[in-house]
């Protein structure tokens, strides 16, 4: 799927939106789609590798708050506490905003300010995406939403019974200050949260 045929029905779905929802929550929507959908079309299998080696992580989000493995995460994040959980990013991605990213575990994270301290957004690759800036590995933890598995499996269906679809393939779920996007083309492709507004 080409970016012009995502970019479209989302930017329609939001105009909708900014009519009716929470202010907050469309600012975080609006944040999040470019990180989101640019360039993502799914690689070929080869490019489809597990981080085996390493040890796989818990992330829950429940009631508004994000714990990877035991570790409660503030927004927004200070880079040093995603460096304590992965290590040193193993690549620096600047276009629409500076993004991380952790090859090894799957992981992204988008920096709230060019040469910013805090990440405004950390995501998780479930399956295989061209972006540049996408990890060689993908996540091999487990995924929970408000008590609900998140997995390369979900479904579309599940997907419409608990999160907000924006466009043809992003479903968003605000819980209190956490918004968490999925990005759905044939299975999920990646998991990512991010907070709806700063105090």
């Amino acid at each position: 799927m080409t970016n012009s045929r995502v970019v479209s029905p989302v930017a329609s779905r939001l105009r909708q939106a900014k009519a009716s929802a929470n202010p907050a929550f469309v600012f975080a929507v609006l944040a999040v789609i470019p990180f989101a959908v640019v360039g993502c079309t799914k690689r070929n299998q080869s490019q489809d590798k597990v981080a085996n080696n390493i040890k796989p992580m818990n992330v829950v989000a429940k009631d508004g708050t994000l714990m990877l493995g035991d570790r409660r995460i503030n927004w927004p994040c200070d880079t040093e506490v995603l460096v304590e959980l992965f290590g040193e990013p193993s690549r620096t991605f600047v276009d629409l905003g500076t993004v991380h990213t952790w090859d090894d575990q799957g992981v992204f994270a988008h920096l709230d300010a060019p040469d910013g301290d805090q990440y405004a957004q950390i995501g998780f690759a479930i399956d295989r995406c061209d972006a540049r800036f996408w990890p060689t590995t993908l996540f091999n933890g487990s995924i929970t939403v408000e008590g609900e598995s998140v997995t390369h499996d979900t479904t579309q269906q599940l997907l419409n019974k608990g999160f907000e679809e924006v466009g043809a393939i992003l479903y968003f779920k605000q819980l209190d200050d956490l918004v968490v996007c999925v990005n759905h083309n044939t299975s999920v492709i990646d998991v990512t949260f991010s907070q709806t507004s700063r105090d």
